[in-house]
């Protein structure tokens, strides 16, 4: 068994966006982000009674069921979109919106609501403005990913996740 040492381990990264902007990643609690897809739990798959002979009754779990697989579409959705803020807002620390409000009023005139102040204003910013090009969210996902340790699977399935959600 090989032991990584502890300045083997990164837990931070200076990542470049497309637009030329650098923002510092630093690793996320794996616990955090577990504790955060926790609060959206699997539905409870239908269960069943048919008839299979006169008088004689079969019970089952309908895992088939089109209203139990687009409600476990529906968590999955919101899991995603739970670990993707919980990424961002806790993993780029350093990033805070301009004073200037005219990003608020454009994302306000497409429907949004923008908080005035706190951290879902920073995520906002950081989801709407800052990561504007996809290529810019799956660069910064992944590295967040990573620096808090998740394996290469992982990172690919939470960056596609990502991904469906935008």
């Amino acid at each position: 068994m090989v032991e990584k040492r502890q300045e083997d381990v990164k837990t931070e990264e200076i990542v470049t966006l497309s637009d030329g902007t650098k923002v510092r990643c630093v690793a996320v609690s794996p616990l955090l982000i577990q504790a955060v897809m926790d609060k959206y739990k699997e539905p409870e798959p239908p269960v069943k009674t048919v008839k299979t002979k006169p008088g004689l009754e079969e019970t089952y779990i309908d895992y088939n069921d089109a209203g139990y697989l687009r409600e476990r579409e529906k968590v999955e959705r919101q899991r995603n979109a739970a670990s993707t803020d919980a990424i961002l807002l806790m993993g780029l620390p350093d990033v805070k919106p301009p004073k200037d409000d005219s990003w608020v009023k454009n994302l306000e005139a497409l429907g949004l609501e923008i908080p005035k102040d706190g951290p879902r204003r920073r995520l906002a910013y950081i989801k709407y403005v800052l990561l504007r090009h996809s290529t810019d969210l799956g660069k910064v996902v992944g590295v967040l990913s990573r620096l808090s340790g998740a394996t290469e699977e992982q990172i690919q399935e939470a960056v596609e996740g990502f991904r469906r959600q935008g």
